[in-house]
């Protein structure tokens, strides 16, 4: 019997290859959909969990409140950890890790490069993660100072096919680090990855004791191991008694209030997004619109499917009767047709993997991922698809079999036409249609929004001129100690226009801390961006000055040292006017006090998502950064000025430098990954769309062969025929228009609010997406429509 129904299967499909084409293509797109983001969501959903005790391990993360204001952080002061342990018996172990900052420059006999994702970790840290050493003592490889643990590619790199292990490497010139261990990289689906390892108890010896000691600048990121099946709500008292003893006391002397929690690890890569994370994260979100219009999309898919068997019910609708009346039931006709529909989820599937497997490298490069299909390792991914090609074939061919399995006989034979499968559309088929041109609108309009406010950010004025400025990075101790010397000799390029010694710039590295008017309470903490720059940061950056002057030059400690502030600082410390700024003393945490003698327009130092900070420019120089303003027309002369300059003063360190346009079109990477892929999805969702209404035009103009032969005798036009197969449709294409907009507005209204500086949503365009669906529509049925039209009526009428 199965023989039998497979090889009426095959015969159908034979025998009507354009709408098999249809069916088959349109599933195999919106299977093909399904799986690539299954891929997607699988890879962010499993980050972290490749760990062994990735249940049990949690960051300890805090929220801090100050004057009102709370923001939720990171990272931690570094004893917290260790007390922790020391007080509390049930925390196994603990690991923490400090993200150098910049890139630091690696020696090792005549090789010299600039490095980043250099880690300092604990000794602990491959008991609480499960990274494997490929060569060395896990108990011991970071236990000692100074010592380093290393990727191959790294070994590789510096020692080439010599062991790795107790061979050193040199950091900035100053610093040598024995290797104690080679590991294994961590996967790339981890929320934060590294290249270097050093041991923890090295940071004092290269950032002074205050590093490990200080109890309340969150400076590290600390994981607590903790026991099975252990809730992180019944720690919670226990973090409370903790800060109350060891913290309370002195954040109360700065109006600081501090609330640490326990967060999982297995929750870190996709619900955080907390200040100050140690690597950018995943948004549940975007997952969340990615898996849902890959339902969508092949939701439309099986909805063609269930019209294109609907409409053409008529043309099986003798075989139907016959086969009742020589005995069959109606459900050997519901199995029959649903085994068809079987066979087309399992064409469709095999084609869809083949589609999968040509797209791949290109969602990879959208996403910045090495997704991969792998079939045969992954038996529970393989369980996955052969079940949603049984699920798509049921949910497609259901509706169909029941329908065609309830005509009846008498009714069929006679010729007369059964419910709904006549030459118009019915009610439900509408339906089917409008909601697909629904989903495509939707999709139509929250890409031009996402493309919309992502152009806003590149393009929004920031208060400073971004172009033309280069941004030279100074990691290595010999580099930050002769900064003047590499400035002055900079400038005597004509090419360049102005050099400002920074330890910060705009998009790439802002610090702040706690600032309040000299002997106002301390409920006047104001968190405030600070940075230290000289007299030639105004300059170089085209920053306006609104009332008071320019540093005359850097001070240093022991000297007189001046703040310039923004217009949001003035209004925060509650100064009323930039002109009464000016002479106003501010304290920076309790470390020193200064005197306001500049206000500048504010300007954005960081992306456009958030607001605009308070900020503190302060003339007292420890240089990270070099920026360089470059003439208009001379980049080319300028850089190579600048790369020979540099390797007469540096002949082994490598010239490395970056522009600051790019540093703030890489703060919307995010943004544009996600609008290149909804508008890959909105493409894939229209072409369904099209198939659809293909097929469906295609089989009204079948039905309709004789009435438009009649009409063209009787003097109708080919406009004429075009608009009778049209209108219909318009109608639809308007009715999902009108749905589809309050829905698109409303989820991008929603989107837009993660941003502070952000677009309106413009009527035009709703009305673009709607009239690009309608054209769409008009030309998939007018090449039907137009087929009919040019057709000679002699052959549609010859045998009546």
């Amino acid at each position: 019997m199965l023989k039998h129904y497979l090889k009426i299967a095959l015969r159908h499909l034979l025998r009507h290859k354009v709408y098999s084409l249809i069916n088959i293509g349109g599933t195999a797109i919106g299977l093909a959909s399904c799986i690539l983001i299954f891929l997607y969501v699988q890879d962010e959903a499993g980050y972290d969990r490749y760990h062994a005790n990735f249940n049990r391990v949690y960051r300890v993360v805090n929220e801090r409140t100050l004057n009102g204001a709370t923001s939720q952080v990171a990272a931690t002061p570094a004893p917290w950890a260790p007390i922790l342990q020391k007080d509390y018996p049930e925390i196994e172990s603990y690991a923490r890790f400090y993200p150098a900052p910049g890139r630091w420059l690696v020696s090792h006999e005549n090789k010299n490069f600039f490095e980043e994702r250099f880690f300092a970790a604990d000794s602990s840290v491959f008991r609480v993660f499960s990274w494997k050493l490929l060569a060395g003592d896990p108990q011991t490889a970071l236990r000692e100072p100074y010592s380093m643990v290393v990727t191959p590619q790294f070994a590789q790199k510096y020692f080439g096919s010599a062991e790795a292990i107790n061979q050193t490497l040199v950091v900035n010139d100053s610093i040598a680090f024995k290797i104690t261990a080679v590991m294994q990289n961590a996967p790339k689906n981890s929320h934060f990855t590294f290249d270097f390892l050093i041991s923890f108890s090295t940071l004092p010896k290269m950032f002074g004791e205050w590093m490990v000691n200080h109890m309340r600048g969150p400076v590290l990121y600390a994981y607590l191991l903790m026991p099975e099946n252990y809730h992180p709500g019944q720690f919670q008292p226990k973090l409370n008694a903790f800060i109350e003893k060891y913290v309370a006391e002195g954040a109360r002397a700065r109006n600081l209030v501090i609330t640490p929690r326990l967060q999982p690890l297995r929750d870190i890569h996709l619900f955080s997004n907390l200040e100050g994370e140690i690597a950018p994260q995943g948004n549940s979100t975007t997952l969340y619109i990615f898996a849902a219009i890959a339902g969508l999309i092949l939701l439309m898919a099986c909805i063609n499917f269930i019209n294109l068997s609907t409409a053409r019910a008529t043309l099986r609708a003798r075989e139907v009767g016959v086969r009742k009346v020589v005995g069959s039931n109606r459900g050997g006709l519901i199995r029959q047709f649903i085994g068809e529909s079987l066979v087309v989820g399992v064409a469709a599937m095999s084609l869809a993997l083949v589609l999968v497997e040509l797209l791949l490298p290109y969602l990879n490069l959208l996403s910045g991922k090495a997704l991969s299909l792998r079939l045969f390792e992954n038996p529970q991914f393989a369980f996955i698809l052969v079940a949603i090609t049984g699920t798509v074939g049921l949910l497609a061919g259901i509706y169909p079999a029941f329908v065609l399995s309830a005509f009846s006989p008498a009714t069929v034979l006679k010729g007369m036409t059964p419910f709904g499968a006549g030459g118009k559309l019915s009610w439900l088929r509408q339906a089917f249609v409008v909601f697909q041109f629904v989903i495509s609108i939707a999709l139509i309009i929250g890409t031009a929004v996402i493309f919309k406010q992502l152009y806003f950010l590149k393009t929004q004025k920031l208060g400073f001129d971004k172009e033309q400025i280069a941004v030279i990075p100074l990691h290595a101790d010999q580099l930050l100690r002769q900064a003047r010397l590499i400035k002055n000799e900079l400038a005597r390029s004509p090419a360049i226009e102005n050099i400002s010694m920074t330890t910060g710039v705009p998009a790439i590295a802002v610090g702040g801390d706690f600032v309040r008017p000299e002997n106002a309470p301390i409920d006047q903490n104001v968190v405030t961006q600070i940075l230290q720059v000289d007299e030639a940061f105004l300059p170089t950056f085209d920053l306006e000055l609104m009332a008071g002057s320019n540093f005359n030059a850097v001070s240093t400690w022991l000297q007189r040292v001046d703040f310039i502030i923004n217009q949001t600082a003035v209004k925060q410390f509650g100064f009323g006017s930039p002109e009464n700024a000016l002479g106003k003393r501010l304290t920076v945490d309790v470390d020193y006090t200064a005197t306001v003698i500049g206000v500048v327009k504010d300007f954005h130092t960081a992306s456009l998502r958030e607001q605009v900070a308070p900020l503190l420019l302060g003339n007292f120089m420890q240089p990270r950064f070099l920026a360089v303003r470059i003439k208009r027309g001379e980049i080319p002369t300028a850089l190579g000025f600048m790369q020979s300059a540099w390797s007469k003063l540096f002949p082994t360190t490598p010239f490395e430098y970056s522009f600051l346009d790019q540093e703030f079109a890489r703060l919307y990477q995010s943004e544009e990954q996600l609008g290149k892929i909804v508008g890959q999805f909105s493409f894939l969702a229209i072409f369904i769309a099209m198939l659809g209404l293909f097929g469906l035009s295609s089989f009204m103009t079948q039905q309709r062969t004789k009435e438009i032969g009649i009409r063209k005798v009787l003097g109708a036009t080919i406009a004429n025929i075009l608009a009778l197969f049209s209108k219909e449709f318009v109608w639809l294409v308007l009715m999902a228009n009108l749905l589809a907009w309050p829905l698109a507005y409303y989820a991008m209204n929603q989107w837009l609010q993660e941003f502070a500086y952000r677009i309106n949503i413009g009527w035009w365009i709703f009305t673009l997406a709607g009239g690009m669906a309608l054209l769409i529509a008009l030309l998939t049925v007018s090449t039907q429509a137009i087929k009919a039209a040019l057709a000679n009526p002699v052959e549609a009428l010859r045998y009546e």
